[in-house]
């Protein structure tokens, strides 16, 4: 159900429909994925994000307010403060 989930905001980011954003926290990320597959799948796909949050400050000292108030990750934390910093309207970290 996730894949067709996936594979549906895909079809729609392609027609315009949806924008999708990629951040420097997935860029490091799929930097170290081990697998070759999901690592070249994951740089095509990110080819559909027509916007690109890069670190910033902001960013930041948002994420370390979550990470002590919600106790996330660190990357989780980064993940989210992206989100936020860009007032996305839906949240993933696939």
């Amino acid at each position: 159900m996730e894949a067709l989930a996936c594979h549906e905001i895909f079809v729609r980011a392609e027609g315009d429909k949806v924008r999708l954003v990629w951040s420097f926290m997935h860029e490091d990320e799929t930097i170290i994925c081990p697998f070759p597959d999901r690592k070249y799948e994951a740089l095509r796909l990110a080819t559909l994000c027509k916007v690109r949050v890069g670190p910033e400050e902001e960013i930041s000292k948002l994420a370390k307010v979550f990470q002590k108030k919600r106790g996330l990750s660190a990357k989780d934390a980064v993940h989210l403060a992206c989100a936020s910093h860009i007032d996305a309207d839906f949240f993933s970290d696939l």
